[in-house]
């Protein structure tokens, strides 16, 4: 807490007062930030859902990834927001500290999403949508931290920068293609083979 409020030129005092502790200050950081661009993907997806015809399964991924385009480009040095290493270590192992409010986050924007993606597939069944929008989330968290990790720069041996951008509009276009391929197999349930 002594380094944040420093680096922050707050009063230790004053953001103990306000937050208690550093998990309550870094679940207070985390909600205030993934509350706005949830509250953006949830007015997107009425959009959607007042249109009255199935989505394309572009613009169900652009409700997802769009509202982080500011986190993606980033600061006017082209560095990425470094929230989306937050994100991503926040959503892919949270704390048990962090668990409840992230459920409670994300709920209603997954009540809607899902069906969301069923609408503009209808031959998935339900749990390969699941298990798709997984591998979705999964590479835009892994791609977003590695960006604010690195910038623009990309991982070596890239011979130059790599535009967030380009980046994003790739990652769109390749999560597009992911939740649109054909299925491979029915799901097996519990106690099939």
């Amino acid at each position: 807490m002594r380094q944040i409020t420093a680096e922050a030129g707050v009063n230790l005092a004053a953001a103990n007062y306000h937050f208690g502790d550093k998990e309550s200050l870094y679940a207070a950081v985390f909600e205030r930030r993934i509350r706005v661009i949830n509250a953006e993907r949830v007015r997107r997806l009425g959009e959607l859902e007042h249109a009255g015809t199935n989505p394309t399964v572009t613009a169900v991924v652009r409700v997802i990834l769009d509202p982080m385009r500011d986190l993606w480009l980033g600061a006017p040095d082209g560095q990425p927001h470094p929230f989306l290493r937050c994100m991503a270590r926040t959503l892919l192992d949270p704390q048990p500290f962090m668990r409840t409010m992230v459920a409670a986050e994300f709920a209603p924007l997954f009540a809607r999403l899902f069906p969301a993606v069923q609408r503009a597939l209808p031959g998935l069944a339900m749990p390969v949508v699941i298990a798709r929008m997984q591998a979705m989330m999964g590479a835009t968290l892994f791609t977003g931290a590695r960006m604010a990790r690195l910038g623009p720069a990309g991982p070596a041996p890239a011979s130059e920068p790599l535009d967030p951008g380009f980046a994003l509009e790739e990652l769109i276009a390749f999560c597009v293609a992911g939740l649109s391929a054909p299925s491979v197999a029915a799901p097996s349930r519990p106690g099939q083979p």
